[in-house]
């Protein structure tokens, strides 16, 4: 669980800080449990790092409005391992961004899948995968995620370069 000190200097703050940690340790418990009953291997609650512990607050509350239906498309969609990787060593997140299917994108990332993996054999990662196929939307998704634009593959090229 990723955990916060707050810096407060007044008796107001300090109080909205101890109820704010009081909220996190709430979420955290109870997006814990979502996860640990989904069954899928891999998934987490985010890590940061985040600016303060508001920052931390509202990202697991719009996990809290999230994570159900990103389960549920994980379900669907018969994945219940995240880190698995195809015969061709594709994760789950670079088959989506491949293919552009956004849903299933913003799923995985949900669920906490790996933006910057590079273990398939190009060392590309899903931006690449995305950018490569000209999949804009499901590239968004990633940037939004802290995707690293300027990771490179095997050949020196980044995202970037597969986009233009």
């Amino acid at each position: 669980m990723h955990t916060i000190n707050p810096k407060v200097s007044d008796g107001g703050q300090r109080q909205d800080a101890v109820l704010n940690k009081q909220e996190i340790l709430r979420l955290e418990e109870k997006l814990s449990q979502w996860i640990i009953d989904s069954g899928i291997v891999g998934a987490k609650l985010p890590e940061g790092p985040f600016k303060n512990e508001k920052e931390y607050l509202t990202v697991l509350k719009t996990l809290e409005e999230t994570l159900r239906t990103a389960i549920n498309v994980l379900r669907t969609s018969r994945i219940y391992n995240i880190n698995i990787r195809n015969q061709d060593e594709l994760t789950w997140l670079d088959q989506a961004d491949y293919n552009g299917h956004t849903e299933l994108v913003t799923a995985l990332i949900t669920v906490g899948a790996e933006v910057n993996s590079r273990t398939n054999p190009l060392a590309w990662t899903p931006l690449h995968w995305a950018a490569n196929n000209g999949h804009a939307a499901a590239a968004h998704l990633l940037l939004n995620a802290r995707a690293d634009v300027d990771l490179a593959d095997y050949s020196g090229k980044t995202s970037l370069h597969q986009a233009a």
